[in-house]
């Protein structure tokens, strides 16, 4: 898998320096397995709710490439290598990326639609920075989500640029369709695309949590979800508490009752007894 430039894999350093935080909205049952197991799980984009998001990604990666090989001046490699990355991407399709979502707002009234599921809502909130550190053994990759054809261009051009400037002295064009330029800029692209959304979903402001190298096929587990069988991997052992700083209750009724619950049970997992658990402001009701 190509490497990314090291702004993108900290994700953090992209003038978004007063980002700090970043939450994870689940149900209540899937905040007490991810506390009491250290883990949250990356499931595969292909099989997400947001799969036409994925399609989204790849259609726009391609357009680019297209754009590129138009306008490649007095270069017939560099067109060859756009041609050849371009083939190579509709060949593969939707990249086997596993991702786990989050959102810059702790207490949003979107989310918590999303998240009920006509159930209790909870919002688990992270140190952005802890959390990538806390997963960087994994190859996870903590990114912001990109919204809209002109954002999305802008991050294929930075990085596109970054890409052949850095293979200049390797003499990138030469000898094209000997060398593995083609499948090197198919898989930064392919890296690339799970952090590409239509612009209509911005105001979910989203990161994620990526992993586009899965391990051995020994480690990847199946849930059913509806009429799928949804491939996901554990991230985290019971050894490392994750990096949680606050708890949010999500809407609901007797979220008194619900805040104390939780308040209990953090205190049962000892290094979590000092995480602070709050209700949400929202006027919102399940």
């Amino acid at each position: 898998m190509a490497k990314l430039s090291r702004g993108l894999i900290e994700a953090l350093a992209t003038g978004r320096e007063s980002l700090r935080t970043i939450s994870h909205y689940t149900s209540i049952e899937g905040f007490r397995s991810i506390v009491e197991n250290n883990q949250l799980w990356v499931s595969n984009v292909r099989f997400l709710n947001d799969k036409a998001e994925m399609e989204y990604g790849i259609r726009e990666a391609v357009k680019f490439l297209e754009m590129q090989e138009t306008k490649a001046e007095n270069g017939r490699d560099k067109k060859k290598l756009f041609a050849a990355a371009k083939r190579r991407i509709l060949d593969k399709g939707i990249p086997s990326a596993y991702a786990c979502c989050f959102c810059e707002k702790n207490d949003s009234l979107g989310q918590w639609r999303g998240y009920t599921g006509g159930g209790q809502g909870i919002a688990i909130e992270f140190n952005a920075q802890d959390l990538l550190k806390h997963f960087r053994a994994a190859n996870a990759m903590l990114a912001q989500v990109t919204y809209g054809q002109d954002a999305t261009r802008k991050v294929l051009r930075e990085e596109l640029d970054k890409f052949i400037n850095g293979n200049v002295s390797h003499d990138l064009f030469a000898d094209i369709l000997g060398d593995d330029s083609p499948e090197r800029l198919e898989a930064l692209i392919l890296t690339l695309a799970p952090r590409f959304k239509h612009h209509s979903f911005e105001d979910e402001r989203e990161w994620r949590l990526i992993v586009n190298d899965p391990p051995a096929r020994s480690k990847i587990e199946y849930r059913a979800k509806d009429n799928v069988l949804v491939p996901f991997l554990k991230l985290g052992d019971k050894k490392h508490p994750l990096p949680i700083t606050r708890v949010i209750v999500g809407p609901g009724k007797d979220m008194d009752i619900t805040a104390k619950s939780i308040e209990l049970f953090l205190q049962s997992q000892f290094k979590y007894e000092d995480v602070d658990v709050v209700k949400s402001s929202v006027p919102f009701r399940i």
